[in-house]
């Protein structure tokens, strides 16, 4: 297991005045057998509710399958993105907010994340299935490019 620890500055504003908020977040990164870290996927909609829907279906194939060391699926909104950025290995973006993938990839590029929409089929059937099997794909496809 890995520990890292890091801290976020906040500042807003509220109808009393400007506030500055320190918080710390500790990030837990389990490490399989052999070295290779679990992988961490952020899954994000609007509001953060499709997504969790999306993300318990996704744990209930990930234990059918014996690959719960292997994966976390995580789902919030998409203003919570910044709080999960230092931690997660795949940023995937719910059909509906196709319209903020360039935007998204942008944003994470100096992170090394990618960043994919969920296919509509999937998402609207609410099929885990389909999304662990596109997310290893993705990560297959990742390694044989290094």
């Amino acid at each position: 297991m890995q520990i890292t620890h890091r801290t976020i500055f906040r500042t807003g504003r509220t109808d009393a005045g400007w506030v500055e908020a320190v918080v710390g977040v500790i990030v837990v990164t389990l490490v399989k057998r052999g070295g290779e870290s679990m992988k961490k996927i952020l899954i994000v909609c609007g509001a953060g509710a499709s997504s969790g829907f999306m993300a318990k279906n996704i744990r209930l194939e990930l234990k059918k399958r014996g690959m719960t060391a292997d994966f976390e699926f995580i789902a919030r909104s998409d203003t919570e993105l910044d709080e999960y950025i230092d931690s997660i290995d795949m940023l995937l973006i719910g059909p509906h907010l196709r319209y903020m993938l360039q935007g998204m990839t942008e944003y994470c590029k100096p992170y090394h994340i990618p960043v994919y929409v969920i296919d509509q089929n999937a998402y609207g059937a609410l099929d885990g299935g389909a999304i662990i099997d596109f997310v290893i794909q993705k990560f297959k496809e990742k390694e044989n490019c290094i």
